[in-house]
């Protein structure tokens, strides 16, 4: 995560080269032609200079169980895509008095949402070799990884264990106030303006019955304070979905620091002898006992030992 924080606060520098080219070019012209076509093959190495410098390169060796469960994974989240409208609901507050509820048909709270898209495209600053499901609202978005969720808010990273996720699904009725999507499911009517027993306000010229539609409703919150609300149009897709996320296999962390990793600074302890015996070829990456300490495990990357430990299961 610390990685990724550093790549993405990363300054464009091909970006500020190109300013600086089309500045003194407009100024300079038509002499800054001159100057822009001599200075094209600098900003091409730049822009390949950011390119490797913005970026993180994480790379997935999946099998087994894991593998069949991240293939479903990625299957649910296709299905959801599909859906008409994709929602993520902001805020919600409640109508108490009478008049809030008659003027805006009979709903129990006023609720901000905003449009919600789900890809399967690269996570920003993150080179990787598998597909990334990927819920996109604005600025945040969360990429379903094969081993934890990527939370990006702006250009602050952060990263959740599916086992921290706390997940809950329901079938919620939304009053549209617009052309409502039309895999979704219509079950009831409401007028724009309503009386308490449900009938029109006669007070109100142009009086709209509103479709009440039933979505699909999936919550991803965290005691860390993450909250995220989905809504799709889709009958079923979210709670496809969530019982996936529900099923996650605990996976073993290798490539950044994890909360329950201790790292042992390599050059203070003792150096470890390969895995393997004389004669035969060194062993696979894997967690094998730490040489130095039979209390820890440590990780062979399948040409020696690297710091990552994590305490023997008993």
């Amino acid at each position: 995560m610390r990685q990724l924080d550093i790549a993405a606060r990363r300054w464009h520098w091909s970006l500020i080269a190109t300013f600086i080219v089309v500045i003194v070019g407009l100024a300079t012209f038509p002499f800054g032609l001159i100057a822009g076509a001599v200075a094209l093959p600098a900003i091409w190495w730049l822009a390949q200079f950011d390119q490797g410098r913005r970026n993180v390169v994480v790379f997935y060796d999946v099998e087994g169980a894991s593998a069949t469960w991240f293939e479903s994974l990625v299957t649910n989240a296709q299905a959801m895509a599909q859906a008409q409208k994709l929602c993520r609901l902001q805020t919600s507050r409640q109508l108490t008095g009478n008049h809030q509820r008659k003027t805006n048909a009979l709903a129990g709270s006023l609720v901000q949402r905003s449009s919600l898209t789900l890809t399967f495209t690269q996570p920003k600053h993150l080179i990787t070799n598998v597909v990334v499901p990927t819920l996109t609202c604005g600025r945040d978005a969360l990429y379903l990884l094969p081993d934890r969720v990527l939370v990006r808010s702006g250009s602050a990273f952060s990263d959740i264990a599916y086992s921290r996720l706390c997940l809950n699904w329901s079938a919620s009725r939304f009053i549209e106030n617009s052309a409502p999507p039309r895999d979704a499911r219509q079950v009831d009517t409401r007028w724009q303006y309503s009386n308490l027993n449900g009938g029109p306000d006669r007070r109100f010229k142009n009086n709209r019955r509103l479709p009440v539609m039933l979505y699909d409703e999936l919550s991803l919150t965290t005691q860390e304070g993450l909250s995220w609300i989905l809504q799709s149009s889709k009958p079923d897709s979210a709670r496809q979905l969530g019982n996936t996320l529900e099923r996650a296999p605990m996976l073993t962390v290798i490539d950044s620091p994890a909360p329950s990793f201790m790292h042992t600074p390599v050059a203070s302890r003792p150096a470890p002898t390969a895995p393997t015996s004389p004669g035969r070829a060194a062993p696979l990456p894997n967690w094998f006992p730490d040489p130095a300490n039979t209390q820890l495990l440590r990780w062979w990357d399948g040409r020696g030992w690297t710091e990552h430990t994590q305490p023997v299961q008993r």
